[in-house]
């Protein structure tokens, strides 16, 4: 009885985070459609770079974004929380840096009953996974590196996708941890990491190791790392890890040169509009992965 419930309540689970999922990418697919409605290049598409700084504060390359990404990236963060709950974290109070569509955060919604979230970005972002309220869920736009000290309840600072972003500015967050008494003797360090060459994923990792040598009372006890080659193991899919995952609007985001109006009149593609614009979103799991390091106070 107790197995079948359980089960239960994983489908259930599974088919409210695959909802979740369809709204975020179904607002971003009406936004992106409005967009296009309204231009007949699609140009500004087409030389957008996610794998490089790219404009975070335009409402359609937001749009595209959540469209190709978010649903890979609400896997990934679903994953990392369900291996910080492993490890012993029950009701984290969450500091997000950098943390753009708040992606991790709806993640960890769905792995703990109870949890506190603070998000810090400069871009006010107009699709975000959870709604701030002014109470457990807070949204702060604005420079992370001008916070003089940390809430002393902070027990979980997670790097989503963003380590790459910040870079060697990682020392200016090193005076506000350096400023908190911390309450709990454990703190947990997360980061995703983006399919990258191995000498750029050993630097983001060793970034990470270096945001936790700031704990200067504390010491790593445990660590966990799942790069894109342990996660295939069980299948190169994200389905194959997540029964429940499916990317509902995967066609739509391979196909917007067909909807180029000055493409189809004109026949202007380049071999950049054919790359760019049918590009598919992530799908499978080599593409992913995440680690989180386990601090105890001395």
């Amino acid at each position: 009885m107790k197995r079948r419930t359980a089960e239960l309540i994983r489908i259930l689970q599974g088919r409210k985070m695959l909802t979740h999922m369809n709204i975020m990418i179904g607002n971003a697919r009406h936004c992106l459609v409005n967009w296009i409605s309204q231009n007949s290049s699609l140009c500004a598409l087409r030389d957008l770079n996610f794998e490089v700084s790219f404009p975070y504060c335009v409402q359609y390359a937001q749009a595209l974004y959540i469209l190709r990404y978010y649903p890979a990236y609400f896997a990934e963060n679903y994953m990392l929380y369900t291996t910080l709950s492993e490890m012993g974290c029950r009701r984290p109070d969450i500091a997000s840096i950098g943390c753009g569509s708040m992606v991790d955060g709806a993640a960890a919604s769905y792995v703990f009953d109870s949890f506190t979230y603070h998000g810090y970005d400069l871009n006010d972002w107009s699709f975000k996974g959870l709604t701030p309220n002014g109470g457990s869920v807070i949204f702060h736009n604005g420079d992370v590196f001008s916070e003089t000290s940390w809430d002393v309840e902070r027990d979980v600072f997670c790097f989503s996708r963003s380590l790459r972003d910040i870079g060697d500015n990682i020392d200016g967050l090193r005076c506000a941890v350096e400023s908190t008494d911390f309450k709990y003797d454990n703190i947990y360090i997360c980061a995703t990491y983006n399919s990258a060459p191995d000498e750029i994923r050993r630097s983001h990792r060793g970034m990470l190791r270096r945001f936790a040598s700031f704990f200067e009372d504390y010491d790593i006890i445990n660590e966990d790392y799942w790069d894109s080659g342990r996660l295939s193991k069980r299948g190169r899919a994200i389905r194959s890890h997540l029964d429940w995952w499916v990317h509902s609007e995967s066609s739509f985001c391979s196909s917007l040169l067909s909807r180029c109006r000055d493409m189809l009149s004109d026949g202007c593609a380049t071999s950049d509009c054919e790359t760019n614009l049918q590009k598919k979103p992530i799908l499978n799991v080599t593409e992913l992965g995440f680690e989180v390091l386990h601090l105890l106070r001395r």
